[in-house]
């Protein structure tokens, strides 16, 4: 998969931060089965989010953010692709967008002293509703820490550590098989 991310930022207070987001994909995905080996791909726009970051608190060499996102689909979710069965609906996971908008709240701490950050990072993707193909991705969890040091003006290093959890899809697209492709489950 190659991703590119356009993104604008404004600032309206110093505190607040907003943000609107556009990713465009390129997905290909190697297909190897008792018919012979193919190649699927689907090439677009993804869901556009739409993200107000908030400082509420900074005190010396610390600063905590609230985040809160919203996404909108903006992207296919019924991409199909040619293959050795005919033209068919790519699995879930080469869709480019979801079909359904998602809320996607967080916090942030950041602290650094001397040559020294660290941090941490909590987000929620929640996802609203069924796409009219009868289903919704799963929800993400994600958290996340990191250490860094400077070494010189020029030069750092940094230590990050993260815990995910993708939720199932719920329900179920029809026209995907789960006895052609355990991806389509």
């Amino acid at each position: 998969m190659e991703r590119h991310d356009i993104s604008l930022m404004y600032a309206p207070l110093e505190r607040v931060t907003l943000m609107a987001s556009l990713p465009v994909f390129e997905k290909r995905m190697r297909n190897e089965t008792t018919a012979g080996t193919f190649t699927t791909k689907a090439s677009g726009v993804g869901d556009l989010t739409l993200t107000a970051i908030a400082r509420f608190m900074e005190h010396d060499f610390e600063r905590t953010f609230v985040h809160l996102e919203l996404g909108t689909p903006t992207g296919q979710f019924k991409e199909s692709d040619f293959t050795p069965f005919g033209r068919v609906r790519l699995p879930y996971r080469m869709q480019l967008g979801s079909g359904v908008w998602h809320l996607a709240p967080g916090l942030s701490y950041e602290g650094h002293f001397w040559r020294y950050t660290w941090g941490g990072q909590a987000t929620t993707l929640f996802r609203l509703g069924k796409n009219d193909a009868g289903y919704r991705p799963g929800n993400v969890y994600r958290v996340t820490g990191w250490l860094g040091r400077r070494w010189h003006e020029d030069l750092a290093t940094s230590l990050r550590l993260e815990w995910r959890h993708w939720e199932n899809v719920n329900g179920k697209d029809d026209l995907l098989d789960p006895d052609r492709s355990p991806l389509e489950d």
